[in-house]
């Protein structure tokens, strides 16, 4: 039935003897009609994801209730122009959904409006793919206390509308209590041999220093070394990690290492001057999503604690490093600007 029907049905009402038989008609062609423009839309196994999407359908649901109930042949133009209205938003809500799973990169769940049962496998598989990188980027970006408050993704019923439902209800929450700053900052360390102390102490540390450009876009846990003109440059995005997307949900299963001491770190550092690499090598097996400025602040303890002693062994002063007479741990230099007068 279209709009040229329902107005000839109008007119035909008027001089028909049976009105109640043609107004009966009417109903069940309105009723055939919405079958035809919307079969999808009225199948159980539709999933109608969005708040959007969930409005039209109780609209559909409000218009096939006004079709079985219609009293007046008056009122079918009006449900023909409401129908072709719901056709277009459900045909709308729909193609943006196709648009979005065929989108490549990521995927932005609030586009999922209306998934028809033909769609729902790769549906499933595509959502799947998103929340294992979501979860990733929690940790390595928020880190280990926001994935702590997620229930483990392994123990979640592997159902499309469940998993919908698990992504609104815990992931999107954590991914909106991480800042601006943690999602698109970089930080950046320089490692320099000899830096002043204070107003004598000389010792290497490592200090902040300004993200390189050149060194490319990186991704969140990721982090590269490069020689600057100050000394080695170690710059990153988000945490220091261990966690990838591959293996975020063993992490949800057990505990991440959250921070690191400069006693945790002391092992690793007598083997390798890459702070990142000692904290791989102390951790093992074990996850860890560290910030950068707690590695940092620990291996600079580290560091600095290294050369004090190796000055103690050589004879040097434990300030300066200038060389001292018998066991002083201060040069005379050093030793006269610290006395108290």
């Amino acid at each position: 039935m279209n709009r040229m029907t329902a107005a000839f049905l109008q007119t035909l009402y008027e001089y028909a003897p049976q009105k109640k038989d043609l107004l009966e008609r009417a109903r069940q062609e309105l009723l055939r009609q919405l079958k035809r423009d919307l079969p999808n839309a009225l199948s159980a196994a539709t999933l109608f994801c969005s708040p959007e999407a969930q409005h039209l359908q109780k609209q559909i649901d409000g218009w096939k209730t006004r079709a079985e109930r219609i009293v007046s042949m008056r009122e079918l133009t009006d449900q023909m122009e409401d129908l072709e209205q719901l056709c277009s938003q459900e045909k709308r809500l729909h193609t943006r959904t196709q648009t979005e799973l065929a989108r490549p990169g990521f995927l932005n769940v609030g586009n999922l409006h209306i998934l028809y049962l033909s769609e729902q496998d790769n549906a499933l598989r595509v959502l799947n793919q998103m929340i294992q990188i979501d979860l990733f980027r929690i940790v390595a970006l928020g880190g280990p206390d926001l994935l702590r408050h997620i229930p483990p993704l392994d123990r979640q019923p592997n159902h499309l509308d469940l998993r919908l439902n698990y992504y609104k209800t815990y992931i999107q929450p954590a991914l909106d209590r991480i800042s601006e700053a943690d999602q698109y900052g970089s930080w950046a360390f320089c490692y320099q041999d000899m830096v002043r102390a204070g107003p004598l102490a000389r010792l290497p540390a490592f200090q902040i220093a300004e993200p390189v450009p050149k060194l490319g876009t990186l991704l969140p846990g990721e982090y590269k070394m490069t020689v600057s003109g100050r000394g080695m440059l170690y710059q990153g995005v988000g945490r220091v990690t261990n966690i990838t997307p591959e293996t975020v949900v063993e992490a949800q299963n057990t505990t991440v290492q959250a921070r690191i001491t400069p006693e945790q770190l002391f092992d690793g550092m007598n083997q390798t001057s890459d702070p990142v690499q000692a904290l791989q090598l102390v951790m093992g097996k074990r996850f860890y999503s560290v910030s950068a400025a707690d590695l940092f602040a620990a291996a600079d303890f580290v560091v600095s604690a290294h050369v004090i002693v190796q000055r103690g062994y050589s004879r040097q002063c434990f300030l300066c490093g200038q060389p001292v007479q018998g066991n002083a741990p201060l040069c005379s230099h050093c030793m006269e600007k610290t006395i108290v007068k």
